[in-house]
């Protein structure tokens, strides 16, 4: 029992594992509609086999803690592993990490960070075509407006949470109504064309999940408003793949060309010269999630609530 009283489920994760820099990346944009975050526990609705749950997440004693409403504590265990990826133990890349002078100091500050992942790898596809080629902070106005006209309430001990639209939900929507929120025409036939897709069974997620890499691009390519970004981005932040970076991400192109050449890099240097040249290859996902949470890492920690 949890000091609430509440029965829980451990995981112990292997390798090196790190809770706190998670919870800032969840935590990161106060528009956030489906992340909660309150003090040192993680908060997440969601429906699985169509019926909703609740998880409550928390590190304690070198162990993730899983309390559960509307699943059992095991089941509820077993999604938290995938969402958290603490069944993979990052050992080999921190050690390829620390022969590369640059990287090593950014591997070193979130050392046995996993890349966190939605319960439904779709969630990701519709986050990574609403931002699309707009700024972080309207991306995240954009995501809060679409959870809050289709995604569902989902009450749970620990307050009312709103689980993110599935594409049953997403379906419904007519290209105007998105409009309305400031969704452009083309994303909003996007949106709607991936959720009939996925109701469909028609999103090759088998073959991103294991085809190689190019094939797995090429696979979510295939998708009406998929570009080689969005796939690579949901390959590496919805199936938690390592070796997919969305090397065309401006955030990186700056970052890693201004510590690797002293300029911000095109997408082709990031592909050909630093992820080739230092050898980043079957781990180059990974590396870039740990230089997007540099600039969280830098920040104050927030006491807890």
């Amino acid at each position: 029992m949890s000091e609430t009283g509440e029965p829980f489920a451990t995981i112990r994760p292997a390798g090196p594992f790190a809770f706190e820099p998670v919870l800032r990346y969840f935590a990161r944009n106060a528009l956030e509609p489906v992340e909660t975050v309150h003090g040192s526990a993680y908060l997440r609705a969601f429906f699985l086999d169509g019926e909703p749950a609740a998880v409550r997440v928390w590190w304690d004693d070198g162990a993730l803690r899983v309390a559960a409403a509307g699943v059992t504590t095991a089941r509820a265990a077993a999604v938290v592993t995938a969402m958290l990826q603490a069944n993979r133990d990052s050992t080999p890349f921190e050690e390829m990490a620390a022969r590369d002078p640059v990287l090593a100091p950014v591997a070193a500050r979130s050392a046995g960070v996993r890349p966190p992942l939605p319960p439904d790898p779709f969630d990701t596809l519709v986050w990574a075509v609403l931002g699309q080629q707009i700024s972080l902070p309207f991306a995240y106005r954009l995501k809060r407006r679409l959870a809050e006209r289709y995604g569902r309430a989902v009450p749970s001990p620990w307050g009312a949470l709103r689980a993110f639209p599935t594409a049953g939900d997403l379906v419904t929507a007519s290209p105007d109504e998105l409009r309305a929120m400031q969704i452009s025409g083309p994303k909003a036939r996007y949106l709607i064309a991936c959720s009939e897709a996925e109701l469909a069974g028609a999103i090759p997620w088998q073959a991103a999940r294991c085809a190689p890499l190019d094939e797995a691009v090429a696979a979510l390519c295939s998708l009406q408003g998929v570009g080689r970004w969005t796939a690579e981005y949901v390959l590496l932040r919805g199936l938690g793949r390592w070796d997919a970076i969305p090397a065309g991400d401006a955030g990186l192109r700056h970052a890693i060309g201004a510590a690797y050449l002293g300029r911000r890099a095109t997408e082709a240097e990031l592909r050909e010269v630093v992820l080739a040249g230092k050898g980043w290859a079957p781990y180059a996902g990974l590396a870039a999630f740990r230089w997007w949470l540099q600039p969280l890492l830098a920040r104050p920690q927030s006491p807890p609530d």
